[in-house]
């Protein structure tokens, strides 16, 4: 009776600490959810696939950048968008000859930097105090905004 009282008692410590483990698994994933439900992928909304290749005349244009501007993407694992988004910002400081420069920040490991920025939507692009959030915004204003800073 003794052997059978210690065999469930055993069972019950071990229950019990399984619970409280999977109780932390659960609250560290809860969060995980909370940072990735404040972030929204505009590839998931459907937004329709955008060229980001640079023509010819946006290479010219980027002749005009007058001092460094420095550019921030916030990008998020799994979004379809911001490789697209990596590749057109990493194009348009190639083409600025090292006048623009930028820094990827992955919104799923640094969630306390995309909250200080108020970010809604990945891709982001930020340059100075404006905000372009979504790939189509990003592909349309990013090298005025560009320009239009280094004046400034």
């Amino acid at each position: 009776m003794a052997k059978h009282s210690l065999i469930l008692f055993g069972f019950g410590v071990f229950a019990a600490i399984s619970l409280i483990c999977y109780g932390a698994f659960v609250m560290d994933q809860l969060d995980i959810t909370r940072a990735y439900s404040r972030v929204v992928c505009t590839s998931c909304l459907g937004i329709e696939d955008i060229a980001t290749e640079l023509t010819f005349q946006e290479k010219a244009e980027l002749t005009k950048v007058k001092k460094p501007v420095h550019i921030v993407l916030f990008t998020m694992k799994g979004c379809l968008d911001c490789p697209k988004a990596h590749k057109y910002v990493e194009s348009v400081c190639e083409a600025s000859g090292g006048k623009v420069s930028y820094i990827e920040i992955d919104v799923s490991e640094n969630w306390s930097i995309a909250e200080e920025y108020g970010i809604r939507f990945v891709p982001t692009v930020i340059v100075g105090d404006k905000k372009l959030e979504g790939l189509k915004a990003i592909r349309n204003e990013l090298i005025n905004t560009i320009i239009e800073f280094s004046r400034n």
